[in-house]
This record gives structure tokens, sequence and C-alpha cells, in this order.
């Protein structure tokens, strides 16, 4: 299994701005505040890792906005 590695404000700013997309607009595509995405950027916060994952699997063109959009739209089921 691969060891995640902490993501850096510097990389957070360098993966928003290789994908020209604002950190509010960042925020909103998670459903977050955009303050809490600031605080990240400024390096005033440790970035979470889902979301240090999601911003590498953007910019790797892995997954995109509308991926995200699909998961945050679908509704959580119970297993029973």
């Amino acid at each position: 299994m691969t060891e995640y590695v902490q993501m850096t404000p510097a990389e957070f700013r360098a993966g928003l701005q290789s994908l020209a997309i604002t950190q509010k607009a960042f925020a909103e595509m998670l459903g977050l505040n955009h303050r809490t995405v600031k605080v990240w950027a400024l390096g005033e916060g440790a970035i979470p890792s889902y979301a240090a994952v999601i911003l590498r699997l953007l910019v790797a063109g892995i997954i995109d906005a509308e991926d995200i959009e699909q998961v945050m739209s679908t509704p959580l089921t119970s297993g029973s």
C-alpha cells in the first residue's frame, strides 16, 4: 500500500493554478466554505487527505469536475 504524502500549501496552490480553478470554485466543488480552502492555501491549516487526493486526481486527469459533481449529488444509501 502506498503511504499518503501530506500536500503542502504550495503544491495545493499550484494544483489549483494548473487546473485554472479558483479556491472558491474548488470549495464549491467539494461543498465547503471558501474560507476553509483559503486557510489551506495560506498554510494556516492542514489540507485534509481527501481534498489532496481529489486535487491530485484532477491534476492527473484521472477524474474531472463532472465526476465530483456526480458523486456529491448521489445520496448515500445504507447497506440494509
